[in-house]
């Protein structure tokens, strides 16, 4: 998924795998997904790679961002189980703005933080309708890779 700016921020989230390729036993650990990020802001270019989320997370973020393609949502803020990373969409004046927050291991080394919540790093992006809905085609294509995986009982 790639979000530019008209500004030129940017920011991509790529699913890199699962966490536990080989893992049988525990439907959480099946279902988390190692995930790269880059961006660039105002603020500078950093990249990172940790277990972010879960194969039900990514399927809800695209599923949230056709909802605001749509306009069913003025403003919706997505969260996930790990506060690594959050999106806030709104519409202002008829574009869509997107803020991407960045927490715990999301922040470059220069910006260290104790914990999450802080909400002092994002990425500001300014993004048409079609762009979001763009994204949300991408995550899906990109979890029919890395799709949810069940335990058999």
């Amino acid at each position: 998924m790639l979000l530019i700016g008209k500004s030129g921020s940017r920011f991509e989230l790529t699913i890199i795998g699962y966490q536990f390729p080989t893992t049988v036993d525990d439907e959480w650990d099946l279902n988390w997904l190692n995930i790269s990020i880059a961006v660039e802001s105002e603020r500078g270019k950093w990249n990172a790679t940790d277990p972010s989320l879960l194969t039900s997370d990514v399927d809800g973020l695209a599923s949230c961002l056709d909802a605001v393609a749509d306009g069913e949502s003025q403003e919706r803020e997505i969260d996930f189980l790990e506060p690594k990373l959050a999106l806030e969409l709104r519409d202002e004046s008829g574009s869509r703005v997107t803020l991407v927050w960045l927490e715990v291991e999301s922040r470059p080394s220069w910006a260290p933080a104790d914990g999450a919540g802080a909400r002092d790093l994002w990425v500001d992006l300014d993004v048409s309708k079609r762009d979001v809905r763009r994204s949300a085609s991408e995550l899906r294509q990109q979890l029919q890779r890395f799709p949810p995986r069940g335990v058999a009982r």
